[in-house]
C-alpha cells in the first residue's frame, strides 16, 4: 500500500494537478522515507508524508482531520518525491485522452456516413409521415429532459466532457501491480454521512453544494453550471470534496 493507492481517484488526480501547477514548495527530507512540505490550496497547508507508512502522513487541511485519509495535498507532495509515479500518471492520462480523441473521431466519421442516409430517408417521407416522425422525436427529447429533472443527469449520455472529468472516472492503479490495471468502476461510493452545505464533485455535472437532503440517500445539489439537481448520494460518480 502507498499514498497513491490509498488515495481516492479524485485526490490522486487533483494532487497530480497541484504538483504540475507548482503548488508544492519548501520541500524537505526529514528521514529516509519521510518528507515535509507546504502546499498551496485554499490556504497554505503543512504536509508530512511517510512513503513506507502512509497512515502516518499528516496534513493540516480539514479533509483529513480526525481520520487517516490521503488528501490531494499529501498526494501532491508524494508526486514531488516520486518521479516514476509522475511518469506513470502522465502516461495514463495521455493514453486515456488519446483513446477519447479516437472515439470522438470515429463518431464523427460514422455520423458523416449516416448524414446522407438520413437525407435520403427524409426525402422519401410524405408530409404526414414527416409530421409523425417529428412528433416521436420531440416526445423522446422532452422525456429525456423530464427524466433529468426528476432523477438527475444520465451520465451515460455525455461524451463531451470526458477529458475534463478524467480524474474522477478513472482508477488505473492496483495495490499489487506496477502496471496500469483494467478499470472496474464500483456501483456505489462509501459516503453515508452527507450534510447540508457539503461540497460535491459530480463526474459530469461538476462542482456543487448540498442544499437539501431526503434521508441520506437523495441529495438536492446546487451545481455551479447546471443549477439544482436531485442525485443519489451513494452513486459512484459522486464524491465529497474539502
Amino acid at each position: 500500500m502507498s499514498i497513491f493507492t490509498k488515495a481516492s481517484n479524485a485526490s490522486y488526480w487533483r494532487g497530480f494537478d497541484y504538483f504540475e501547477n507548482n503548488h508544492v514548495f519548501d520541500l524537505k527530507k526529514i528521514d529516509e522515507n519521510v518528507y515535509s512540505a507546504k502546499v498551496r490550496g485554499t490556504y497554505i497547508y503543512d504536509v508530512t508524508i511517510d512513503l513506507l507508512h502512509p497512515l502516518k502522513s499528516t496534513c493540516t487541511c480539514p479533509f483529513v482531520e480526525g481520520n487517516h485519509k490521503m488528501c490531494k495535498h499529501m498526494v501532491a507532495v508524494a508526486f514531488a518525491v516520486c518521479p516514476n509515479e509522475v511518469k506513470r500518471a502522465k502516461k495514463a492520462r495521455d493514453d486515456y485522452f488519446s483513446e477519447i480523441r479516437s472515439k470522438k473521431q470515429l463518431l464523427h466519421e460514422i455520423m458523416q456516413e449516416r448524414e446522407q442516409e438520413i437525407e435520403e430517408y427524409l426525402n422519401k417521407l410524405t408530409k404526414s409521415e414527416l409530421k409523425e416522425e417529428l412528433r416521436k422525436r420531440l416526445y423522446h427529447y422532452e422525456y429525456d429532459l423530464a427524466y433529468e429533472s426528476v432523477y438527475g443527469y444520465d451520465e451515460d449520455h455525455d461524451f463531451e466532457d470526458d477529458e475534463e472529468w478524467f480524474e474522477d472516472e478513472q482508477d488505473f492503479y492496483d495495490d499489487d501491480e506496477e502496471e496500469i490495471s483494467e478499470y472496474k468502476e464500483p456501483a456505489l461510493n462509501d459516503i453515508t454521512d452527507w450534510k447540508i452545505g457539503d461540497k460535491v464533485l459530480h463526474k459530469t455535472l461538476g462542482f456543487g453544494k448540498v442544499v437539501a437532503l431526503e434521508g441520506n440517500d437523495i441529495l438536492t445539489v446546487e451545481f455551479e453550471k447546471h443549477g439544482k439537481k436531485s442525485i443519489l448520494g451513494r452513486h459512484c460518480f459522486v464524491s465529497r470534496i474539502d
